[in-house]
This record gives C-alpha cells, sequence and structure tokens, in this order.
C-alpha cells in the first residue's frame, strides 16, 4: 500500500562575505544559490541551518561545494534517491 508522508520543507538563511542576510531559501533555491556562486566564482558566502542541535554554518566555496556538509542539512531528497537506486 502507497503512503503519502508528509515531508517537511526544510529551509536555510543564506549570508554573504559581509554576514548580511540575503534571504531564507528551500533545498532547490539553496542549489540554485550554490550554481550561481559557482558560475560567478564568488566566495565568502555561507548558510546557517536551525538544527536539533542548534545552528549550524555551512561555508560555500567557490565552486559551490563545502567540506561542512552532514546529513541534516538538506538530505531527505538523497535518502529518497538512494531507495530508488
Amino acid at each position: 500500500m502507497i503512503v503519502i508522508r508528509k515531508i517537511p520543507i526544510q529551509t536555510c538563511k543564506i549570508y554573504c562575505p559581509s554576514n548580511e542576510l540575503i534571504g531564507e531559501v528551500n533545498e532547490h533555491e539553496f542549489n540554485d544559490v550554490r550554481a550561481q556562486i559557482k558560475e560567478q566564482k564568488l566566495e565568502g558566502y555561507y548558510a546557517i541551518f536551525d538544527l536539533k542541535d542548534g545552528e549550524y554554518r555551512f561555508n560555500i566555496d567557490s565552486n559551490g561545494r563545502s567540506n561542512d556538509w552532514t546529513d541534516e542539512t538538506f538530505g531527505e531528497f538523497e535518502r529518497i534517491c538512494i531507495r530508488l537506486f
């Protein structure tokens, strides 16, 4: 039987290098921001996630990547894709 699960939409806040809040985004918007950072070779951008253990800072490098990734930061889509493979 199919069950429709309610999956909450996770968001994070994006900050520019001068520590100003740009806005709050969902996973798709976050990936678009990362792509823009890569395309424009920008540096110093970061995101703040509100996780169950408190705030988590996710630094974004000029390739739109990070070494700060954690399973709690936008991991639901990946977990679903793994189930499909």
